[in-house]
């Protein structure tokens, strides 16, 4: 279905039965990234894929947009289904969203899973990088060159000598994004996201912060200094992983956020009862 929203219409797309559990992916990519949790949570929980603005099979995008729209589109989203509260699952941008959620919305979330993200705004590089990418999407696309650049930048050096097959997975995901929407995402989050630090004290639910060991753009060092911010948060990390931790290390990644929600949630439900 397609959820009119402030940041346009969003694919989504719901799976199982059970507490709710909204998925919103990392940049450049849509739920797809998520086939490999999904397949074991979806015996637990009411799974809500969200693909984010411009990617997957939502509308596509034609101007910038800010975190706090991104928030409240997923709210909308959940007032669409009629779900008062539910849990967040992100990644990178996802991450973000869920922050922001967390913090303004705080009544409508119950925790977050936070991966492979940060709360910090975007170099003065970064923001010359993000404009050079969207030049190129605009004008040559998701090409060859380009993707392996980027799937560099998702995976860690093992995952990519090692792994064909996820290489080619993501490189396909990336060339069915349309690549003048995403050089609107790449504005928005690589260019003018906003920092978000000042809203961690906010964030009041329970919250499981993840990094990888070898993300180069967000390191371990961020997530830490994150979880420590927020009142009721863990830190885990995986010393092999690069930025997309749920597509290279399935099975850890599913198996840490099902424990986190099974205790915060399921144990929540059981003290209410």
């Amino acid at each position: 279905m397609i959820v009119p929203t402030a940041a346009g219409g969003l694919h989504v797309t719901t799976i199982g039965e059970g507490t709710a559990l909204l998925f919103w992916p990392s940049l450049f990519l849509d739920a797809a990234m998520w086939a490999d949790q999904i397949a074991v949570l979806k015996n637990r929980y009411r799974c809500i894929l969200i693909d984010p603005p411009g990617q997957g099979a939502s509308a596509p995008l034609t101007r910038v947009i800010s975190l706090s729209q991104c928030g409240d589109a997923l709210v909308e989203v959940m007032d669409a289904l009629a779900i008062e509260r539910a849990g967040i699952v992100g990644c990178s941008w996802g991450g973000m969203v869920a922050i922001n959620v967390a913090a303004r919305q705080p009544q409508r979330v119950t925790a977050i899973a936070a991966l492979n993200s940060a709360s910090r705004a975007p170099s003065a590089f970064e923001r010359i990088q993000a404009d050079a990418l969207s030049h190129f999407l605009r004008r040559f696309g998701f090409v060859p060159w380009l993707c392996k650049e980027i799937v560099k930048g998702f995976l860690s050096p093992a995952a990519i000598a090692a792994r064909p097959d996820l290489v080619a997975r993501l490189t396909t995901d990336l060339q069915r994004q349309n690549p003048v929407s995403c050089a609107w995402t790449a504005l928005s989050l690589l260019k003018h996201r906003n920092d978000q630090s000042a809203l961690l004290p906010a964030v009041a639910c329970p919250a499981l912060v993840f990094s990888g060991g070898k993300d180069r753009g967000f390191p371990p060092s961020q997530g830490r200094a994150m979880a420590h911010a927020m009142a009721n948060a863990r830190f885990e990390t995986i010393a092999g992983a690069g930025h997309l931790a749920p597509v290279e290390y399935p099975a850890p990644i599913t198996a840490l956020i099902m424990t986190f929600f099974a205790e915060v949630l399921d144990g929540a439900e059981k003290t209410s009862s």
